[in-house]
């Protein structure tokens, strides 16, 4: 898992359009887990807050 440097986990979301990076669109945020929630603190590329739900647990076999 990525943290900055205060130690927090982060998200980077990279935008590709027709298969070309398009940087402007590229997202940095701040992640917190809260049971079966996560919530980014976007701070680069959008504002504010997203929360998501977990929908379910994906077996990686």
């Amino acid at each position: 898992m990525q943290k900055d440097e205060t130690g927090q986990p982060v998200v980077v979301m990279l935008c590709e359009q027709d298969g070309t990076r398009v940087e402007d669109e590229n997202r940095l945020g701040e992640m917190e887990r809260n049971g079966d929630t996560l919530t980014v603190k976007w701070k680069k590329g959008a504002t504010g807050t997203d929360t998501f739900e977990r929908l379910l647990d994906v077996d990686p076999a």
